[in-house]
């Protein structure tokens, strides 16, 4: 991508900048997020949202992300789960 001046765009700066934009949105999925946001964060976001609406089970999601291994698809679950119990728990301390 680049920039008005027919440079491109600095990679980590445009994450920068992209990051900034997405958390005005107030988007669930960002709401904790402190890492940059980046396109693989819409990979795990489709995920968790397509599990928890019910619109997707492990394995058509699977072949839906592309992953060749369901345990890399639970991998994307399983980090979720975690940061919402810590969520959860933080919010009960």
């Amino acid at each position: 991508m680049v920039n008005q001046r027919g440079n491109f765009y600095n990679p980590k700066t445009l994450s920068n900048q992209v990051t900034d934009m997405i958390k005005k949105t107030n988007l669930d999925f960002l709401q904790y997020r402190e890492n940059p946001v980046t396109a693989h964060t819409f990979r795990h976001a489709f995920a968790i949202m397509a599990v928890e609406q019910g619109n997707a089970d492990l394995y058509h999601l699977m072949q839906t992300l592309g992953h060749e291994n369901i345990q890399t698809t639970k991998i994307y679950l399983e980090k979720h789960m975690k940061r919402e119990n810590n969520v959860g728990t933080s919010r009960i301390c």
